[in-house]
């Protein structure tokens, strides 16, 4: 924590210390023109809660250096810590089918110029995924709160959104229900087949009939099959 005369510099942005110094130095500084540059970043902290598979507190390392680079300008250069609400959700080992991802919530300090205090916002991170709108995953700062809110129901292009992303790019989820032993969602590796996904579940109960198969594709449309239950089928088969 910096010290400025009787003010801690701790929560205030580099224009804020800026502006702070040079109104502090005015009166022993003719034409006063301090400036202020970033030479390392502290590590950022967050906590994310809500619909996301592994909820908490996460810490992303700052960027530190032996000694200021300077450019051509004079200016001191320094590659910032950047972390964004994708990053924070993929340490969270990302989302469950039941994430509203169009309501994200973000609670962070409001800086000491605005106000202070804290402020919100809600981000529509489907936006980003389905249509590019990349000024939806936002920067994150120290000390935000993030919350991923659940919602009534599943939504198809949610669970289309959410199965597209890297977050998780080795595994899939899928909702095993019906007449096996432990019915609900199993996260398996891509490439599983139909008998695993059942096989996952501790296996099917006695007097079991055919099996009924969805799927949601990416165009929106579905499709619907019923398959004899054959544990000798090969994969990539019906």
């Amino acid at each position: 924590m910096a010290e400025i005369g009787d003010i801690y510099a701790n929560d205030l942005s580099l224009s804020e210390i800026t502006s702070l110094l040079n109104e502090k130095y005015k009166e022993y500084i003719i034409n006063t023109n301090i400036t202020v540059n970033l030479v390392s970043s502290k590590p950022i902290t967050v906590l994310i809660a809500g619909e996301v598979k592994s909820p908490g507190i996460y810490t992303f390392q700052g960027t530190k250096t032996k000694a200021p680079l300077i450019n051509k300008t004079g200016s001191f250069s320094l590659e910032v810590i950047n972390v964004k609400i994708y990053d924070a959700i993929k340490q969270a080992k990302g989302l469950k089918n039941f994430a509203d991802i169009s309501n994200i919530e973000i609670v962070r300090k409001n800086s000491a110029s605005q106000g202070g205090g804290k402020i919100k916002t809600k981000i529509n991170l489907l936006s980003a995924v389905t249509n590019g709108d990349l000024s939806q995953n936002i920067r994150l700062h120290d000390g935000d709160f993030i919350r991923v809110p659940k919602s009534n129901k599943i939504i198809k292009e949610q669970v289309l959104a959410i199965n597209n992303m890297s977050i998780n790019p080795d595994q899939i989820t899928v909702y095993v229900t019906g007449n096996v032993k432990e019915p609900g969602p199993f996260l398996l590796k891509k490439g599983s087949t139909l008998l695993q996904a059942i096989a996952s579940t501790g296996g099917k109960k006695i007097m079991t009939g055919n099996i009924e198969f969805l799927r949601f594709k990416d165009d929106g449309t579905t499709n619907n099959y019923k398959f004899k239950y054959d544990q000798t089928a090969l994969s990539n088969t019906k």
